[in-house]
C-alpha cells in the first residue's frame, strides 16, 4: 500500500481568505439501479480489481491509467451500498485516463471518496473531460466528509476514438475511486406520424401517504389515501407487518425537485433520499414493517428539494391515525361471588 501523503516540497498551503468556489455534491444514490439499459457501457474499478456491482453490472479492473498509484482501504464508505467502488482508488498529482470507446455522446459518472484526509483543504484538484474542463477545485471532504461517496455526473462527446479523463491536483494529490461511461442513443430521425394529444391528467396534491403490507409489499386497498383516514382497525385490515408510503404524484409539475422525504414518528425521526419513501425503509422495494398496536400515533412527511432532507421545503404531510381492533371480543365478567353460608341440615338421631 502506497501512502498517499506527499512530501512537503510537494504540499501547497491553502489560503482561506482567497479560497476557491467549490462546486456542489452530487450524492450517490445508493439504490437506484445504474443506467444499465445500454450495451457497451464501460466501469472501470479505479485502483482496484474487477467486481460485480448491487445492481449486477460488472465493473473492470483498473486499466487505461497514464500514472499515479493505486490505494485502497477496507473502512465502511458511507451513502452507498457498494463500498467496494470506493475502498479503492488512484492517486496522483496529475492522473490520467484514455479510455478507447466509439465516437458519439456518452454519460460519464466519476466516484470520489476521501479515505485519507479528515479536514477540508487537504486535497484540492480540477477533473477535465475531452479536455474541457468540468469541476474546479473540488475538494472531496469539504463536499461530503470524510469515508463518504461522492459522485459526479456529466455529458462529453467523443470524435477520436478516446475519452480523456484529467485530473490535476492544486493541492496535495488528485484521486479516483471509478468510471463508468455510458453511451446516449442517437435521437431517432425518422418523422413520427402526427400524434394524437392525450389530455394532461390533473396534477392532484404533490404528496399523499399510503398504507402498505410489509409482507406483501403492497398497498392496502382502500388505505392508498390515509390523508382521508382517521382510523385503521386490525380486524379489518389483515395486515400484521405494516409501513407507510410518501408517494410523490409524478403528474405534478413540482415532483421533479422532490429527492428528499424526512419522517417525524413515534418512533424517531428517517430520512428517505431515494425512492420508495417510506417511513421504516425498504431495500430494493422490499418494506422492513412494524407491528400496528392500538393507540393513538401521529406522523409529519416533509418533502425536500435536495437530498438529506436539505434544501427548500416543498409539501409537508400531517397525519394524525387512531388504530383499533374490532376482533378482540370483550372479556365477560364473572359473576360476584355467592357469600350466602352453606346450610347443612344434619339428622343426630340414631
Amino acid at each position: 500500500m502506497v501512502s498517499q501523503h506527499p512530501p512537503s516540497s510537494q504540499t501547497e498551503h491553502f489560503n482561506d481568505a482567497v479560497a476557491p468556489t467549490l462546486v456542489a455534491p452530487i450524492l450517490v444514490d445508493p439504490k437506484r439501479s445504474r443506467l444499465t439499459s445500454t450495451s457497451g457501457a464501460i466501469r472501470i474499478n479505479v485502483g482496484g480489481n474487477a467486481f460485480t456491482d448491487m445492481d449486477g453490472n460488472l465493473w473492470r479492473g483498473d486499466q487505461y491509467f497514464q500514472g499515479g498509484n493505486p490505494y485502497s482501504t477496507l473502512a465502511s464508505i458511507d451513502n452507498t451500498l457498494d463500498d467496494t467502488l470506493f475502498q479503492s482508488e488512484r492517486f496522483a498529482k496529475t492522473l490520467s485516463y484514455a479510455i478507447p470507446v466509439d465516437n458519439g455522446n456518452y454519460t460519464v459518472n466519476l466516484t470520489f471518496a476521501e479515505t485519507y484526509w479528515n479536514q477540508n483543504h487537504r486535497r484540492v484538484f480540477d477533473v477535465r473531460l475531452e479536455n474541457t474542463l468540468q469541476v474546479d477545485h473540488l475538494d472531496i471532504h469539504r463536499s461530503v466528509g470524510s469515508n463518504t461517496a461522492l459522485e459526479r455526473t456529466f455529458d462529453v462527446k467523443v470524435q477520436d476514438g478516446l475519452l480523456n479523463l484529467d485530473l490535476n491536483a492544486s493541492l496535495d494529490n488528485a484521486k479516483l475511486s471509478g468510471i463508468e461511461i455510458i453511451p446516449i442513443p442517437s435521437p431517432d430521425v425518422t418523422p413520427a406520424p402526427n400524434p394524437v394529444p392525450e389530455p394532461s391528467p390533473s396534477s392532484g396534491p404533490l404528496m399523499t401517504l399510503a398504507l402498505v403490507n410489509a409482507k406483501t409489499d403492497q398497498l392496502v386497498p382502500g388505505y392508498e389515501d390515509l390523508g382521508s383516514i382517521s382510523t385503521l382497525d386490525l380486524g379489518q385490515l389483515n395486515v400484521k407487518h405494516y409501513n407507510i408510503l410518501a408517494q410523490v404524484n409524478p403528474h405534478h409539475p413540482d415532483a421533479q425537485f422532490v429527492n428528499s422525504i424526512q419522517f417525524d414518528s413515534p418512533f424517531g425521526q428517517h430520512i428517505e433520499s431515494v425512492q420508495p419513501y417510506a417511513l421504516f425503509g425498504d431495500v430494493n422495494g422490499d418494506f422492513h414493517g412494524k407491528h400496528l398496536h392500538p393507540g393513538d400515533f401521529s406522523l409529519k412527511a416533509t418533502a425536500y428539494t435536495q437530498a438529506d432532507a436539505t434544501g427548500q421545503v416543498m409539501k409537508t404531510v400531517n397525519l394524525n391515525y387512531h388504530v383499533v381492533d374490532s376482533s378482540s371480543a370483550p372479556t365477560t365478567p364473572l359473576p360476584p361471588p355467592d357469600n350466602t353460608p352453606n346450610i347443612v341440615d344434619v339428622n343426630l338421631n340414631v
